[in-house]
């Protein structure tokens, strides 16, 4: 890979699209009722992850948010993956009202309406859904290993994903990924100083 973009646009600060639990929850319910309710946890995580990718394809932003890491079972939303575990239920009070972890599948606990989500974002969830409803986790944890080019071996850590990384191998432009980055970071700023005020 050319020299990173971190080194060509040493002025910008790279930034992480936020976790959005109550979207995360929604998808969840979106991928879940379509098995019947139920849903093994890993081939969620592997769904978010194709789905957010997808996103920074077509807009350069995700739909469910990080950060993002490098695992052994190929990449993740970082806290989706913590949302999965019940000792964090306090943390993601919202999710852990909706599903239940059921040895490796969540459980839908209760149906919600997916008010959160765009109709743009349905459109992404029924294509990453077409696509791989019918796969198995493991087919999908391959799946991610040879087709996500942000991914390497963490070797049985975990390794973060910067979102500029995920946006190189999904086809944008160094320059492309500078003017969304600078804007992210602009619209920081200004949503910090509105809170303040």
């Amino acid at each position: 890979m050319p020299e990173t973009l971190r080194a060509l646009f040493p002025e910008i600060h790279f930034m992480t699209h936020q976790f959005d639990e109550e979207k995360a929850t929604q998808v969840a319910t979106f991928f879940a009722s379509r098995l019947g309710g139920q849903i093994n946890y890993t081939k969620l995580m592997k769904l978010f992850y194709l789905t957010d990718r997808e996103a920074f394809k077509r807009w350069g932003r995700p739909v469910v948010g990080g950060p993002y890491v490098a695992m052994d079972n190929g990449p993740v939303s970082s806290p989706a993956y913590d949302a999965v575990k019940p000792a964090n239920a306090a943390r993601f009070p919202l999710w852990s009202s909706v599903f239940r972890k059921a040895g490796y599948d969540l459980e839908v606990l209760r149906s919600i309406e997916l008010n959160a989500i765009s109709k743009a974002e349905i459109e992404i969830l029924e294509s990453i859904f077409s696509q791989f409803g019918s796969w198995s986790q493991w087919d999908l944890v391959h799946y991610t290993h040879v087709n996500c080019g942000e991914w390497h071996d963490p070797q049985g850590t975990s390794v973060p994903i910067p979102e500029e990384t995920i946006l190189e191998n999904v086809g944008l432009e160094q320059e492309q990924i500078a003017v969304l980055m600078d804007e992210k970071k602009r619209y920081r700023i200004a949503h910090s100083h509105f809170q303040k005020a």
